[in-house]
């Protein structure tokens, strides 16, 4: 689904999360307007971190599900889902 906007919301800046998982968010956000889809494959073409503190970005962002990860054709994919469906941070 590409997206007519910006799926990026401010509020991820107040939820208390580290540098890199936002930086993770940020990516997946850009890449959900450029593409319509982030993967992960195209998400580690960006990434500028290791594999293992992307992996760990995601891992956060999928527990309070900012993103949701699917698979397509055997290749993992995210979407970005909007803050009223983010689960309050632990």
């Amino acid at each position: 689904m590409k997206f007519d906007t910006n799926p990026m919301s401010q509020k991820i800046f107040t939820r208390g999360l580290d540098v890199d998982t936002i930086s993770a968010y940020l990516c997946c956000c850009g890449l959900a307007v450029e593409e319509g889809t982030m993967s992960l494959e195209r998400l580690l073409v960006v990434w500028n971190q290791g594999e293992d503190v992307l992996n760990r970005a995601l891992q956060v962002l999928e527990t309070q599900n900012i993103i949701t990860p699917f698979v397509r054709n055997g290749e993992a994919f995210y979407q970005v889902h909007p803050p009223e469906q983010w689960l309050s941070p632990v």
